[in-house]
């Protein structure tokens, strides 16, 4: 399992999942993405509030929910 933590406009989206995407065909494990980042009320002063536009396309990847993303992350 390798969760991809996704966060910012669709350009780095697309650099995300494509990065995420090509680990996980390379290591032959499934591909999760988290988009908790999207949800968030407060965001840093550095960052502007996106949507997440990724589910416009053709992607192989299941949105983790906020347990299983907290699990990898902090197993």
């Amino acid at each position: 399992m390798l969760l991809t933590n996704l966060k910012g406009g669709l350009g780095n989206q697309m650099f995300q999942y494509a990065t995420g995407r090509y680990i996980s065909v390379k290591s032959d494990v499934e591909l999760y993405l988290d988009t908790n980042w999207f949800s968030k009320k407060e965001i840093l002063n550095s960052d502007t509030k996106r949507k997440f536009k990724l589910d416009k396309f053709n992607i192989k990847g299941k949105i983790s929910n906020p347990d299983q993303a907290r699990q990898i992350k902090y197993p």
